[in-house]
């Protein structure tokens, strides 16, 4: 790790921000609930990348359970992404000699 102690820390900031936005927006998670009936995919950058169901639950009489499975795969790939980023944030701020 390279010595910063004598630097203006705020081009360093800049570039650790710049790294940090690219590394974020190139994760992709894939939550996913019902046994892999519903799948989404959410990049780090939390933008909803895809929905993929299962042609099967697609009817009125599963809507409930439709509206169900989409939560929580949502909120299985939220969760994943916000792990990612704090493992991939933690990195950077680590190799750019921020504590």
């Amino acid at each position: 790790m390279t010595n910063f102690s004598n630097e203006n820390p705020l081009p360093r900031m800049h570039q650790l921000l710049l790294k940090i936005r690219r590394e974020l927006d190139a994760i992709k998670v894939e939550g996913v609930s019902g046994d892999g009936a519903v799948r989404i995919v959410l990049s780090g950058g939390t933008r909803f990348e895809s929905v993929k169901i299962d042609p099967s639950l697609v009817s009125e009489a599963n809507k409930e359970q439709l509206e169900q499975l989409l939560l929580e795969a949502t909120q299985d790939a939220v969760k994943q992404v916000l792990l990612e980023v704090k493992l991939k944030t933690d990195a950077l701020r680590q190799e750019f000699g921020f504590q």
